[in-house]
């Protein structure tokens, strides 16, 4: 394999770093050309170094993302790997959480980033499983999203090898599993429908959002990741996992990934073999206080926010007036939802309604909401009204299609993902659409066709 110019190689790292927040320096070179040659070879694409000076010309697309994800990221991973933090989960993390959560409100929010072929979240979801007999009486969200859908084709097919079972629990197979021919093996179906797969690039797209479902977080597990990140977009991603967090909610990385950011932002929460982090409060941060490692777990706290008043609007009340009511209102849900207080996210969103039942926006917001409380169908309802009043709103489409793919119907989702992929061709690809949290065009094109590649499987 012929090396690449030097120049070359300098420019590759920092186009990879501007779009995919990857990190190749000098001593990581060799990898990069590497993994490069691969992606071309995939491609069928004789000539690597052309490959390479293509790859330079114009800003990534998604199948060279994707491409080049599956080459130069590593798929390993298995079932409760690193069975120290597994047993943390079990039997401290989740028992506080759980019984914290019991009397108020039911509801459990937790997120992979960099799901790889889908292992880990799978191990939680069968930890819950075994934790929650009354698992139907919570609203459970297991996020697992990869920037290789490849990863998440396989992840979300639920269909594993027997590599991927090593070191695990010998009930794992027996209770959670059914042979699926040639030593492999199927996961329960309740298990592989309480996970949501989903594309997602750390080092460019939004997060937290609500379009994304990445807000409001009790737990982000982000282990192995980072370490291909350059210290400026590892420091990024960090400062967004922790708004993507609860108050006092957990963050884990691997045991060789650290930043000036997680000191910054978290206080080490160490266990006895395992190390995790909890998010800082915003006055702790203010302060720069020096936090003191805490013993144990404290579960995100319980705060119960009244339900606000009705907006009244004066008798002589003027336009202006009225509009800046409505746009309080829905600012408002907007904030409490992200932060997961959903109850008042959704009386501020209904009130909104009420001051105008017109407004697509204000539907929107209440059908996302209604979507975290799994109330699907009226979540589905809602966002047919938002679609009757604003046919063009292509983030209610997408999340349409994802509920209908969520319930099983495929035709319907098919739909809906289509509808907003021939809005999007209309656009250009960097042009932000409203009411996504600043996603442009091209990432909601690129998310919504690896989903329905991933599950075509």
């Amino acid at each position: 394999m012929a090396a690449f110019p030097e120049d070359l190689l300098a420019r590759l790292s920092e186009h990879l770093n501007t779009q995919m927040g990857w990190n190749y320096p000098p001593d990581r070179w060799r990898d990069l050309q590497s993994g490069v040659t691969a992606a071309a070879r995939e491609l069928g694409i004789a000539d690597a170094t052309a490959y390479a000076y293509d790859l330079l010309a114009r800003r990534l697309s998604r199948q060279q993302i994707e491409v080049l994800a599956g080459a130069l990221t590593i798929g390993e991973t298995y079932f409760f790997r690193d069975p120290r933090s597994f047993e943390i989960l079990e039997q401290d993390v989740f028992p506080e959480l759980i019984r914290a959560r019991r009397q108020h409100d039911r509801r459990l929010r937790i997120w992979s980033a960099g799901c790889c072929t889908g292992e880990e979240i799978y191990s939680i979801a069968i930890l819950l499983d075994r934790l929650l007999p009354d698992r139907s009486d919570w609203q459970i969200t297991l996020l697992a999203t990869d920037i290789n859908t490849h990863f998440l084709e396989r992840a979300a097919a639920g269909i594993f090898g027997e590599w991927s079972f090593r070191g695990a629990p010998p009930w794992l197979k027996e209770r959670y599993f059914r042979p699926a021919g040639h030593r492999r093996f199927a996961i329960a179906p309740r298990i592989k429908s309480a996970v949501t797969f989903a594309y997602l690039n750390l080092g460019e797209d939004t997060y937290p959002s609500l379009a994304n479902s990445t807000n409001a977080m009790d737990l982000v597990l982000c282990r192995n990741v980072l370490m291909y990140f350059s210290a400026e977009r590892a420091g990024q991603a960090i400062r967004n996992f922790h708004q993507s967090l609860v108050s006092n909610g957990l963050f884990a990385l691997a045991a060789v990934e650290t930043s000036p950011q997680l000191a910054e932002l978290f206080v080490p929460a160490p266990f006895d073999g395992a190390v995790f982090y909890r998010k800082k409060s915003e006055s702790d941060i203010a302060a720069q206080s020096v936090p003191q490692p805490e013993p144990v777990f404290v579960p995100p706290p319980i705060v119960t926010v009244a339900t606000p008043p009705p907006l009244e609007l004066p008798v002589e009340t003027t336009p202006v007036a009225a509009e800046s009511e409505f746009v309080n209102a829905t600012l408002l849900a907007r904030i409490h939802a992200n932060r997961g207080d959903l109850v008042t996210a959704r009386s501020w969103a209904e009130q909104a309604i009420a001051a105008d039942r017109t407004d697509a926006l204000a539907y929107y917001l209440l059908a996302v909401i209604l979507q975290e409380q799994d109330e699907d169908a009226a979540a589905v309802a809602t966002l047919q009204k938002t679609l009757y009043l604003q046919p063009q709103f292509v983030m209610a489409h997408f999340a349409l299609g994802n509920l209908e793919q969520r319930q099983g119907r495929a035709e319907a989702a098919a739909r809906h993902f289509n509808n907003a992929l021939e809005l999007l061709d209309k656009l250009d690809g960097d042009d932000v659409l409203p009411h996504s949290d600043g996603m442009v065009a091209g990432r909601l094109q690129a998310m919504i066709r690896s989903m329905e590649s991933a599950h075509a499987t």
